[in-house]
């Protein structure tokens, strides 16, 4: 192989590593198709070398089948060239030019690929004729224009593309020269070796700019921990804020719910000490003293299940005996009229999964309420109905009474913790039913009005309890 031959197919080599390099980084970001469009142009030059050097010490007849190689490796690049170009230039809307690139370098290597636009070789070098010089014509001259543009927007937003304009458009004078040196069958192979000034730049700049990228990602990353850091702190001070705060309000109610009991506790006692106190007055004094100390006990139970994490069961239930054990709860716990009634529909209630003693326990709560809502008596209707919502089995357990019922700033609160319009309550009841019904993966409505009685409705899941 003569030396010309070993510098092209040298070259060639070179090329097509800088081509497999961007076609690699492709894959690695599909979104940057300047990478592609650059990796064929790369791609193409190598056809263009390796075929150009089997041309050096080729015989005539193979040296005119190695041109129409070389030419279709030529028609690639332009191709890749134009594309690549009209991306760096507007990579947001690309325009028409490059279809009408494609275009005419497909037409342009069909043709030469049939024998078209080439002629008997001169002095071993295949001649380009002056229809393969008009099919060369417009690739050339459209590989011109994105040169131009290249430049345009390196003078006006990119000057790290500079070098690179400047010597695309060198490579396509080169190859203008080349052509009309072909024509009379001569060859001076600027092509290959040209068009290394315009790939070495734009690697170059390609990678200057995934340096500052990797400085830029290394600054936001710096500005992104130092902010996740910030609001960390900012976190853990509103978390410490509404700790206290929690704190504190639990601390007003505790403090007002234990000193009226105490005080009684205490005037009690003061007046058992006295010698002259008479044996009635003294069984009331000790009445007073169970009581308060009951309401005491009851707040301290309240506390300890509104506190104590909830993980229900899942264990198979009818629902008729978990609400007759409620109703029997709810009688002992409340004062009841004789006039006071149970209506019960479940025969459209479907058995459940849940935790039979923190259902009974939720029920107990509604269905005292309910009771003490009606002193005078009134009826406690209790219907049970399968349900679907959003396509999964429901039970909707409603529980209405006749009461007074709550207006309507009563009836947002009634779920909020040490929320009670009662002197004897802890206001902690329904906190914890709804606790229960939402660790059981259902949720609570309550619906009332003033002087039409309240309608407390638990929307459990039939299957599947701690969701």
């Amino acid at each position: 192989m003569s030396p010309l031959a070993t510098l092209l197919a040298t070259v060639s080599a070179i090329y097509g590593l800088f081509g497999a390099y961007y076609a690699l980084l492709f894959a690695r970001r599909r979104s940057q198709r300047e990478y592609l469009w650059f990796g064929l142009m790369c791609l193409g030059l190598q056809g263009w070398c390796g075929a150009t050097a089997c041309i050096v010490d080729a015989s005539e007849e193979v040296a005119l089948l190695a041109a129409r190689g070389q030419f279709l490796g030529g028609f690639v690049a332009c191709a890749s060239f134009v594309r690549f170009a009209d991306r760096m230039a507007s990579p947001a809307s690309p325009s028409r030019l490059r279809w009408v690139s494609d275009a005419a370098c497909l037409v342009g290597a069909v043709a030469f690929l049939g024998g078209v636009g080439l002629g008997a070789p001169m002095a071993g070098e295949p001649r380009l004729t002056f229809t393969g010089a008009a099919l060369v014509a417009l690739p050339l001259g459209l590989c011109g224009r994105g040169a131009l543009n290249l430049l345009r927007l390196a003078a006006r937003a990119q000057p790290d593309l500079r070098p690179f304009a400047v010597s695309a458009g060198l490579g396509v004078v080169a190859t203008v020269v080349e052509m009309l040196l072909q024509l009379d069958g001569r060859s001076w192979h600027l092509v290959a070796l040209v068009s290394m000034l315009p790939v070495l730049a734009i690697s170059v700049a390609l990678q200057a700019r995934f340096l500052r990228a990797a400085d830029e990602l290394k600054a936001r990353g710096a500005e992104l921990r130092k902010s996740y850091s910030d609001l960390r702190l900012v976190q853990e001070e509103l978390v410490r804020k509404e700790q206290l705060a929690a704190v504190g309000e639990l601390s007003a109610v505790i403090a007002h719910e234990v000193r009226n009991p105490l005080a009684i506790i205490k005037n009690a006692v003061s007046s058992l000490r006295r010698p002259s106190l008479r044996l009635n007055d003294r069984r009331v004094l000790l009445a007073i003293l169970d009581e308060e100390v009951d309401r005491l006990s009851r707040l301290v139970k309240n506390l300890l299940a509104y506190a104590r994490p909830v993980a229900p069961r899942e264990l198979p239930l009818q629902i008729g005996p978990l609400v007759e054990a409620a109703i029997d709860g709810a009688r002992r716990h409340a004062e009841t009229s004789e006039a006071t009634r149970f209506a019960i529909d479940l025969a459209r209630a479907s058995p459940i999964t849940g935790d039979p003693d923190l259902l009974e326990s939720a029920l107990t709560n509604v269905l005292a309420n309910a009771l003490q809502a009606m002193p005078d008596g009134g009826t406690v209707a209790v219907v049970g109905e399968d349900r679907e919502v959003d396509g999964a089995p429901y039970l909707a357990l409603e529980l209405r009474d006749e009461g007074d019922g709550m207006e309507s700033l009563v009836r947002r609160k009634a779920t909020d913790p040490f929320f009670t319009t009662r002197a004897s309550g802890t206001g902690l009841g329904l906190a914890i039913v709804e606790r229960v019904v939402r660790n059981h993966g259902g949720w609570l409505d309550i619906e009332s009005a003033e002087g039409e009685g309240t309608t407390v409705r638990l929307w459990l899941p039939r299957t599947g309890a701690a969701r």
